[in-house]
């Protein structure tokens, strides 16, 4: 997940849809496809490889027993963040010959961005995994993007790393709904992925709150969209501590927008548009 924030710049149809335009690979074909002959990796690189794809193969066996989608997730992220394995990834996809089949299952890459871990593709496959899988990636088609990044935060809004946010179009209370329902996972990596998540919610609504200008991907009413998860902090909601904690940084986010306190404007007049809004 790091790795894919640093580079950004359903189930499955929910995730890709929203993330990426288009269904993603199918992780069980990728397993099976062929590594391109031509990339120069040592074997001692391309072992981990080979059994990151057999152990989606023993997966997607027909008869296989349910799948444990958090090791899969696990030792997908173990590929592209450790600093072996991520550039012979990148080898393999650069080797693969125009119209070859995709052979890296559940990982992705676009363009010159390095590869990532495909939470779109992880999402198709969820259904043979557990019940708690299954709500795991439920709330990730809502609550993050194809790289696992939060799904509120659009394109860049500036020269800098900071990217818009997607005030109006987000519905906020969801948002929150789904990463509660992602901590319910069960796998560490699940706990760690909706904890960072819920910390990046609380951090952008805190700083709608305090800041004097935000830069929305979209022009629209964003405080309507803040609305329904700002009334959790209503005392009589009798809501748990931790969406307490999310409901009062939404009200107060809503407070600033409503009032005025924060001049929010907008990357794009509207999708698709080219970005003319959010100077620094």
């Amino acid at each position: 997940m790091l790795r894919a924030l640093a580079a950004v710049a359903s189930l499955a149809a929910a995730v890709a849809g929203a993330a990426a335009g288009a269904a993603p690979p199918d992780p069980c074909r990728a397993a099976r496809a062929p590594l391109p002959a031509g990339a120069a990796i040592p074997a001692s690189d391309r072992a981990p490889i080979e059994a990151y794809r057999a152990a989606w193969r023993r997966a997607c066996e027909p008869r296989a027993a349910v799948a444990d989608m958090g090791a899969l997730l696990g030792d997908a992220e173990a590929l592209v963040d450790d600093v072996a394995t991520a550039p012979a990834l990148d080898a393999l996809a650069a080797a693969l010959a125009p119209g070859a089949e995709w052979p890296l299952p559940a990982l992705w890459r676009d363009g010159a961005v390095p590869v990532q871990v495909d939470w779109a593709a992880f999402a198709g496959a969820a259904a043979r995994g557990t019940v708690e899988d299954q709500r795991f990636w439920r709330g990730a088609a809502v609550a993050a993007g194809r790289g696992g990044d939060p799904a509120w935060l659009g394109d860049a809004a500036g020269a800098g790393p900071a990217r818009c946010v997607a005030l109006a179009e987000t519905r906020w209370r969801d948002v929150a709904d789904a990463i509660e329902a992602m901590e319910r996972g069960g796998s560490p990596a699940y706990g760690r992925h909706a904890r960072a998540l819920r910390a990046a919610l609380l951090e952008t609504l805190s700083a709608l709150a305090r800041g004097r200008q935000a830069c929305a991907c979209l022009p629209g009413d964003g405080g309507a969209a803040l609305e329904p998860l700002a009334a959790d902090a209503q005392p009589e909601r009798h809501a748990p501590h931790l969406r307490r904690e999310l409901a009062r940084a939404a009200a107060e986010a809503l407070a600033a927008v409503r009032t005025g306190r924060v001049r929010v404007a907008a990357l794009r007049s509207g999708p698709g548009a080219p970005p003319t809004g959010c100077a620094p």
